[in-house]
This record gives C-alpha cells, structure tokens and sequence, in this order.
C-alpha cells in the first residue's frame, strides 16, 4: 500500500516538473472567491411613503432579512437603477440604515459611507461594522426629489459577503411607483 503511495507521489513530481520544462510560463493562480453560504441575505421589499412626482427629500426604504443560518456577515449593499426616463438625484450624505423596518425601527446602523460610481450609477452603501446573521434591517435613501415623470423605477439589489474577493449577490429588484396628478 505504501510503495503504491510512492509510486504515485514521485509519477505526481515528475509530471509537474516535465510541465513546468514544457510551460515555463504557466502559472497556476487560484483566486478564492468569497461567497454567501449557508442561508443567503433576503430582500423583503421596498416601500416610499411619498409616491407623488416632485416630492421633495422623498425617502426610499429597502428591506433585508439576514438569516440566522447565514455563515457570512453583510459588508454592503449595491443598489443599480434601471434605465428609466429620468436618472433619481440621491442625496447620499443623508443615507441611513438601521435594525428592523420603517414601522418598526430599531437601533441605527454605522455607515461607513455611501457612494455613486459616476458612470455606471451603482450606488454602494458599506457599512462600519458588517450586519451580522440574525439581523433585519433596512437601508434608507434620501432623493433631492422624486422623479419628475410618472411611472415605475427600478433598482436592481445586491449584498455584498465580509471579505476579500467577493461576490455580490442579486437580491432582486425594488419597484417604486410615482405618480402625477390625476393619473391615478
């Protein structure tokens, strides 16, 4: 049993080392990428108290469960709208997140900061301290005002896993609805 071992270790070297004569510039490069396990983060929706167009300082609510049975800790969230008649303003200084929903709010949580890649729109909301498993929670952003056009907005939804090399995942997508005077 042993000498099968050796024979299989020393046939292992030297096909490594008659690929390495035969490739001398093959490099093997792992790149371990970080992924939500165990139970993944939940997307509970979406709700704006102001649906009218024009509203000032309008707040829009996104909703998140992060299940006990998750193995990794929320580092972020990525919200990218959808092409629409008009791109919303935000007002990204004045985001917030905090534990639980906007009927029933608990403690804030820390935000590290809350950014828009200017080309793409993606908006990324990293937090101080990463939302641990077992923690429902909500992210509100604050628009300089509603869009001007009636119709539906959408956001597409991500979470982004603790850690170095990760993955963001598609938690679905919010659809705000706007509506002007009389169209109703």
């Amino acid at each position: 049993m042993k000498s099968l071992s050796l024979i299989r270790l020393i046939r292992n070297f030297f096909l490594i080392l008659t690929l390495s004569l035969v490739f001398p510039t093959l490099k093997v490069v792992a790149l371990e990428k970080n992924q939500f396990t165990g139970s993944p983060p939940i997307f509970n929706g979406e709700e704006s108290p102001f649906k009218g167009v024009y509203i000032p300082n309008a707040r829009y609510f996104f909703k998140f469960s992060h299940p006990e049975k998750a193995q990794t800790s929320i580092a972020q969230i990525r919200l990218q709208q959808q092409p629409n008649l008009q791109e919303i303003a935000l007002n990204l200084p004045e985001t917030r997140a905090f534990k639980g929903t906007p009927n029933d709010r608990g403690d804030n949580l820390e935000i590290a900061s809350a950014t828009q890649d200017p080309t793409s729109g993606l908006v990324t909301i990293s937090f101080t301290t990463p939302i641990p498993p077992g923690t429902d929670f909500t992210v509100a952003l604050q628009t300089y005002q509603n869009p001007r056009f009636s119709g539906i907005y959408q956001y597409t939804v991500f979470a982004v896993p603790l850690g170095t090399n990760s993955v963001p995942m598609n938690l679905g997508v919010a659809r705000f609805h706007f509506y002007s005077s009389g169209s109703r």
